[in-house]
């Protein structure tokens, strides 16, 4: 895969814009300034030298490609424009930068080369046509390449249009400019000195100093061309000179990857496996939290035994049950023992607190850099003990009250069974004193079997009933706690672990962008 500098540049300003999410803003301003004077620079970011050639109708700029190439690339004529469409001259196996430029500049007409080595030359529409869009092309180029070749002729290279609508604004630039007077094969040498002497005064008042100036014959009308290899060298001078620029830049952006690795503490490639360390964690505080509830279950197994003789005690208990569940039984102080039962973990808050900030002291401290500090310093145990003792708050409330739930149908048949029975024991104490004599020596002794036989069928049923409530209640209870850990692991999440998972996953973000950054700027160094 081909890289150019403009990717690498778009992996650092990636890396920046989410490690300003993790460390203090200001450690990562050398490394962004970095980002910014590579992009500020003038010309194209590639290793290409992209060259644009400028100029008037009739100036020679096809027939100077033309030269450069060493045979016809571009059509030539001196009546009328021929430049109606841009063409671009450049490397057989184009690098993406390029492509996209010239797709930007929509330049559909490309012919390739590999006899001028990386170099590019775009032969643009005359600058004095009379197309607007023409004119816009040329100043929308100007600060996306390496050089401009300006080709003048000795009729036209004083014209007002050129020189103050094109080289006045943008005089800038002009450390990209390289004049070429063509044709001077027309001229004598005396004519040829006075014409570059007025050229060179006429650029000192459009504000360039110190022009390069190249006199040619691109075409002469005899004779062999003129000044071609000295402009073929001054090209190449700029490519090998791209090439020095290119290696600076290339270690800019590993300094500035480095530089942000160390910053934050993001080791490229490197990894924590902070969602199995947190699962972990956070099971851990869940159990610290809610599992003190399943060892004590008095509350939950009174809770059911009530429950079960509510429905199944016979007579006694049901009268019990109702007096409990009156506004009587709460004025008394009698509370119900299901309203014992629920989530109290205030005295876990610390204990539950403190695995949380050990793993993020261990992560922090095993990143180390800025990250780890601005890790430690957000994670502080009082913060994060108020958190957790407001996602058991928010779980209890989700969760509900603890209720033992529906009764067994056998619990009922045997409350309608402990209702006969209290029925039979009652019809026996009624009959033992309705005929006392039973109870002498040889007296009749079914009055006595029928209530004491119905009592200890009533007290077996009645323990039967209160075994299966308090199974009932411990069942329910391990239901209840169950949910509570369900939501208080979920809110352990949400309140507690996404705010570092979050922190994880952009350094994990950054840590991609470095890592591929690496990659790019390797691929680059490998191109020069």
């Amino acid at each position: 895969m081909a890289y150019d500098i403009a990717a690498a540049l778009d992996l650092l300003d990636l890396a920046i814009g989410r490690a300003t999410e993790i460390v203090e803003p200001e450690v990562l301003m050398p490394h962004a300034q970095t980002a910014k004077d590579v992009r500020a620079r003038i010309g194209f970011l590639g290793r290409s030298v992209v060259v644009a050639l400028v100029g008037g109708t009739g100036s020679g700029k096809s027939s100077l490609l033309n030269a450069l190439a060493g045979e016809e690339v571009a059509a030539t004529g001196v009546v009328r424009p021929t430049t109606e469409r841009p063409l671009a001259w450049i490397p057989a196996n184009p690098e993406p930068g390029l492509t996209r430029l010239l797709d930007d500049l929509s330049i559909g007409d490309r012919v390739g080369h590999d006899s001028f080595g990386e170099i590019a030359i775009l032969d643009l529409p005359d600058t004095d046509s009379v197309i607007r869009s023409h004119r816009e092309v040329v100043e929308y180029l100007l600060p996306r390449v390496d050089a401009v070749i300006w080709v003048l002729d000795p009729e036209k290279y004083n014209d007002r249009l050129l020189h103050r609508d094109l080289l006045q604004p943008l005089s800038r630039y002009s450390s990209q400019f390289i004049f070429v007077l063509n044709q001077i094969d027309r001229l004598s040498p005396a004519e040829e000195n006075q014409v570059v002497d007025d050229l060179r005064r006429t650029l000192e008042e459009d504000g360039i100093d110190n022009a390069q100036l190249l006199t040619i014959a691109a075409a002469p009308d005899s004779g062999p061309r003129i000044g071609i290899a000295r402009l073929s060298r001054d090209l190449h001078g700029k490519l090998e000179a791209k090439q020095v620029v290119m290696k600076k830049i290339i270690a800019d952006l590993r300094e500035a990857r480095d530089g942000i690795a160390r910053t934050t503490g993001v080791g490229v490639g490197a990894g924590t496996s902070y969602d199995d360390r947190w699962d972990a964690t956070a099971n851990h505080v869940t159990g610290i939290l809610v599992d003190p509830m399943v060892g004590d279950d008095a509350a939950a197994l009174e809770a059911g035994r009530q429950a079960a003789l509510r429905r199944g005690g016979g007579p006694i208990a049901a009268l019990t049950g109702w007096y409990r569940s009156t506004r009587f039984a709460r004025v008394a102080g009698r509370t119900h023992p299901a309203d014992k039962v629920r989530l109290d973990a205030s005295a876990q808050l610390t204990r539950a607190a403190s695995s949380v900030t050990e793993l993020v002291a261990d992560l922090s401290f095993e990143i180390g850099g800025s990250f780890g500090r601005v890790l430690r310093g957000e994670v502080v145990p009082e913060g994060i003990e108020q958190e957790i003792g407001r996602v058991v708050e928010a779980a209890s409330r989700e969760v509900g009250e603890f209720r033992v739930g529906a009764p067994s149908w056998w619990w009922r048949l045997i409350g309608v069974a402990q209702w006969f029975l209290a029925g039979a024991i009652l019809a026996g104490i009624i009959w033992l004193w309705a005929d006392p004599d039973s109870l002498e020596p040889g007296g009749d002794v079914r009055p006595l079997l029928l209530a004491a036989g119905s009592l200890v069928l009533g007290l077996l049923l009645r323990a039967a009933i209160v075994v299966a409530g308090q199974r009932a209640g411990r069942r329910a209870l391990l239901r209840h706690v169950d949910a509570l850990r369900a939501a208080v692991r979920s809110r352990l999440d949400r309140g507690v672990g996404s705010s570092i998972r979050t922190r994880m996953r952009t350094r994990a973000e950054v840590a991609g962008a470095l890592t591929e950054l690496g990659i790019v700027t390797a691929a680059l160094e490998e191109s020069l």
